[in-house]
């Protein structure tokens, strides 16, 4: 190692690392919380149980998208975090790739490690929100497993979806699998 980086604390490049983090979010990312809706008719097997009636069932997942036609980009910053897919995101016009970050745990220690350091008004609201919505889920499913989602939690996929439509001008965020 060069002498400068012998003589740099560990604070000093903890401190890079969650800077560089934030810009990366901040310019490149999305902070979001997505719905899917799984509709189930009379009749379905699920899991050895069969439903009589029909069944819906509703879930909210908090995650981090980052997209960037550099996939060592990418690959750099999945290696910080220690979590993350990386997909191709499907564009005619360019070659594009996202970075996925779902697991609950993981995205709430992303974003608690990187709020100071967000200069976007808006991301540190969307940062704020998801963080509340993390530690709620979270704290539930240490009692339950299969938790329902509570008014709150609900309003705030709701705020944070009109914050994501207002910056993309009406679109949203697109996520791929």
């Amino acid at each position: 190692m060069s002498r400068v980086i012998d003589t740099l604390s560990e604070d000093f490049i903890e401190g890079y690392r969650l800077g560089y983090l934030a810009a990366i979010t901040d310019g490149e990312g999305a902070i979001t919380i997505t719905r899917s809706i799984k509709r189930r008719k009379r009749g379905t097997i699920l899991r050895h149980r069969k439903y009589f009636g029909d069944h819906e069932t509703v879930n909210y997942m908090a995650g981090i998208a980052i997209s960037n036609d550099s996939v060592e980009l990418l690959e750099s910053t999945k290696s910080m975090i220690g979590e993350g897919k990386i997909n191709p995101i499907q564009d005619k016009r360019c070659n594009t790739y996202g970075l996925y970050i779902r697991k609950i745990e993981v995205v709430l220690r992303v974003l608690l490690d990187i709020q100071p350091y967000l200069l976007s008004d808006r991301k540190r609201r969307l940062c704020e929100l998801v963080i509340e919505f993390c530690r709620s889920r979270l704290s539930k499913l240490e009692v339950d497993c299969g938790a329902t989602y509570d008014e709150r939690e609900v309003k705030i996929f709701w705020e944070v979806r009109e914050l994501n439509s207002d910056s993309q001008g009406g679109k949203g965020i697109k996520w791929c699998e």
